[in-house]
C-alpha cells in the first residue's frame, strides 16, 4: 500500500504528466515532492547545490501538508516575481475546510528591518481572522515585495556581503490529519486547489495577466477567482465536459475587438482552458453571460 507521500507523488505526478521528484529532506522525516525539472534550474546556483526543498511538503509526524519553499536562491526571484496574493488568498480560502488551524509563514524584509527578525508569522484557527490579518499586512507593506530579505552572511564558503540562501523561506500549511484523510480523491482536491502556487515556482510566468484593468474591475465585483463556467447559460455540455486547467483568467464577455469594454460586468473568471473554449462566443453581462453559436 503506498504511503501518503507516494500517493502525493502520484497525483502531482499526473497533474505534471510526467515523473515527479520525492525527495526526503535531510536529518527528518518530512517529504517534499516537485518537479524534477527545478533540479537542472537550480543547476544555475554557483554552489551547485540539488538538495533545495521547493513543492508540496508530506510531514508524517503531524500528518499535515504544507506548499512549501525553502532556501532556493534562483528560484526565490521567480517566485517572488509570479506570486500573486489574490490567488494566495483564494488558495487560502478554497482549502480551509482541510485543515483544523491556518498556517502560513516566510521570510520577512520588513521584520528583520523593524524586529531583527526574519519571519512573519500568521496563526489563527479562524479563518476570517487569518485572512484579515494577511490582508492588513499585505496592505501595509505588500506582502510579495516584503519577500525574501537578504540576511548577514552565515556561511563558512560565501564571499560576498550577503549569503545567497539566506531569508528564503515560505509556506502555507494546506491541510492536517484531524480535519483530513489523506487518500488519492483527497489529495487529488488539495493539490488541484493549491496549483496555482505550485506553478507560481517556474521560470515563464504560470498566471495569465493579459489585462490587468478587466482583472481588477472584476475583483471588485466579484473575488472569488474560480472557473464560473456553471454561470454561462446554454453552454454546451461538450465544453462542461471539458476539465479545467486550475490556471483562471478574467474573461471578456464581449471581446476588446468587437468593442468590449474592461468593465468588470463585461467579464467573468475561467480557466485558461473554458476561456479559450468560450472566447468571442458569448453575450450579455455578469454574473450570467450567455453562449451564442
Amino acid at each position: 500500500m503506498p504511503t501518503v507521500a507516494e500517493l502525493i507523488q502520484e497525483v502531482v505526478s499526473e497533474k505534471l504528466d510526467r515523473p515527479a521528484l520525492l525527495r526526503k529532506g535531510k536529518n527528518r522525516n518530512d517529504s517534499y515532492i516537485t518537479d524534477p525539472v527545478f533540479s537542472y534550474i537550480q543547476t544555475a546556483d554557483r554552489n551547485r547545490r540539488t538538495d533545495y526543498r521547493i513543492g508540496f511538503r508530506w510531514v508524517p509526524q503531524y500528518r499535515c501538508l504544507w506548499f512549501s519553499f525553502v532556501y532556493n536562491p534562483i528560484g526565490a526571484d521567480t517566485f517572488q516575481r509570479n506570486l500573486d496574493v489574490t490567488r494566495l488568498i483564494t488558495t487560502i480560502r478554497k482549502t480551509a475546510h482541510f485543515r483544523t488551524t491556518h498556517n502560513l509563514y516566510f521570510s520577512s524584509k520588513s521584520e528583520f528591518s523593524l524586529r531583527n527578525h526574519e519571519t512573519k508569522i500568521f496563526y489563527d484557527k479562524d479563518l476570517n481572522t487569518f485572512l484579515a490579518e494577511v490582508n492588513a499586512f499585505d496592505e501595509a507593506r505588500d506582502l510579495r515585495r516584503d519577500l525574501f530579505p537578504k540576511l548577514p552572511n552565515r556561511g563558512k564558503s560565501q564571499t560576498t556581503d550577503h549569503a545567497w540562501a539566506a531569508g528564503k523561506e515560505f509556506a502555507l500549511l494546506l491541510a492536517t490529519g484531524e480535519r483530513t484523510v489523506f487518500d488519492k480523491p483527497t489529495i487529488k482536491k488539495i493539490i488541484a486547489l493549491s496549483w496555482p502556487l505550485f506553478l507560481s515556482l517556474y521560470p515563464t510566468k504560470p498566471i495569465a495577466k493579459r489585462d490587468a484593468t478587466l482583472r481588477r474591475q472584476l475583483l471588485v465585483i466579484d473575488p472569488d477567482i474560480c472557473c464560473n463556467m456553471n454561470a454561462i447559460r446554454r453552454l454546451p455540455k461538450s465544453i462542461k465536459n471539458v476539465p479545467c486547467s486550475q490556471v483562471f483568467e478574467a474573461a471578456h464577455i464581449k471581446p476588446h475587438r468587437s468593442g468590449g469594454t474592461d468593465k468588470g460586468v463585461n467579464g467573468i473568471w475561467l480557466c485558461r482552458t473554458h476561456h479559450k473554449l468560450t472566447e468571442g462566443k458569448l453575450k450579455g453581462n455578469w454574473p450570467r453571460p450567455e453562449y451564442v453559436k
